[in-house]
């Protein structure tokens, strides 16, 4: 495990090739050298699929002189911007609305959800005490408002594919983990779906134009359905578990690592900024503990290397602990822990920082 730590000149980089997902879409590609950016507009990155035919690509993007991803001064406030931009398709008339998706966790969800099998691994992660299902629900509104507004026209598409394959890799690792969780959400019957739709997303972002914004749309607008309680598309097969590697990239996970500690590190540095951002610390503190969890499940490279485990397992803790200092407002016990985080991966990058995959 690792991340980017505080070598800022350092990114996280690498390629690797991943085993096929469990339906029809390709194996996820790994991420490129990551560059330091916001969580609004990260770096560009490239990456490939096992698949023959999906590919990412695309260098750094430049204007003049300047990289197309430097950083915004608040992106943790970016991040957590939900302002929903209008839909793609026209406004239903007020005979039919469109149904909302209700994205609060379900205390009662439907019957016969999950599966019976272990062998992907990551079952024995107590994801409740990691990732709680209400703080994985409001980060799925951010997502899921984030990716309506990128997704909006062929024009927002251009100007944020970065931003998109980073949201549909999150968003897929959220919709992986439910598929696990012990806790109970009303997605749990159709995690699966989300996953693998996720999945296509994050392939499908690759490229500009119209026929691209099209093949990244197509399956984000599957992805609200559901969300809003209507079925998966027609005939779509997804298996209840997959392993986190065949389905989210641990490269893509590194960047919003750095994205995410950058914001949190240099937005809120004292007291009376922590109380501001309470709130969306939790949720950002949440996505890197369930990430550290994750890279440790047996199919992610060196994931049975006691040290591997150690620096992932500190990692983990830090985040956790840095969320409940979050919640309690302990300015204090908040920049240790974000001090634990920084020293787990400047630890992990000093050993295991030749990986392909972008570690």
């Amino acid at each position: 495990m690792a991340t980017w730590l505080a070598l800022q000149a350092c990114g996280c980089g690498g390629a690797k090739e991943a085993p096929a997902p469990s339906n029809e879409s390709a194996a996820p590609a790994a991420a490129k050298p990551a560059t330091p950016a916001s969580a609004a507009e990260p770096a560009a990155q490239a990456s490939t699929s096992a698949k023959a035919g999906d590919t990412k690509s695309g260098d750094t993007k430049w204007i003049n002189d300047i990289p197309y991803d430097v950083f915004y001064d608040r992106p943790l406030e970016v991040a957590a911007d939900g302002t929903v931009v209008g839909p793609t398709t026209p406004a239903p008339s007020p005979a039919t609305p469109q149904p909302q998706p209700d994205m609060t966790p379900d205390s009662t969800p439907p019957a016969g959800t999950g599966s019976d099998s272990d062998d992907a691994g990551g079952s024995e992660i107590d994801w409740v005490a990691i990732a709680p299902v209400d703080t994985l629900a409001e980060e799925l509104t951010v997502l899921r408002n984030r990716l309506t507004a990128n997704l909006n026209t062929v024009a927002t598409y251009n100007r944020n594919i970065d931003q998109i394959s980073m949201d549909a890799t999150v968003l897929g690792a959220i919709a992986a983990v439910l598929t696990q969780h012990q806790g109970e959400s009303r997605w749990d019957e159709n995690a699966k779906f989300i996953r693998d739709l996720a999945y296509d997303v994050w392939i499908s972002a690759d490229g500009t134009g119209s026929k691209a914004f099209r093949a990244t749309q197509e399956p984000f607008e599957n992805i609200l359905t559901i969300l809003s309680g209507g079925p998966p598309p027609p005939g779509r097969e997804s298996d209840d578990v997959v392993p986190f590697a065949d389905i989210v990239d641990r490269g893509e996970m590194m960047r919003r690592i750095e994205v995410s500690f950058n914001s949190l590190k240099s937005n809120i540095n004292t007291a009376d900024r922590l109380r501001e951002s309470a709130d969306d610390a939790m949720r950002e503190l949440t996505v890197l503990a369930m990430f550290g969890a994750m890279m440790q499940t047996p199919d992610y490279d060196s994931a049975d290397e006691p040290n591997y485990r150690n620096y992932a397992t500190s990692f983990v803790d830090g985040s956790t602990a840095a969320r409940q200092a979050a919640q309690s407002q302990d300015f204090d016990a908040f920049s240790a822990a974000l001090n634990k985080i920084q020293t787990s991966c400047g630890e992990c990058h000093g050993e295991y920082r030749s990986g392909g995959d972008g570690f």
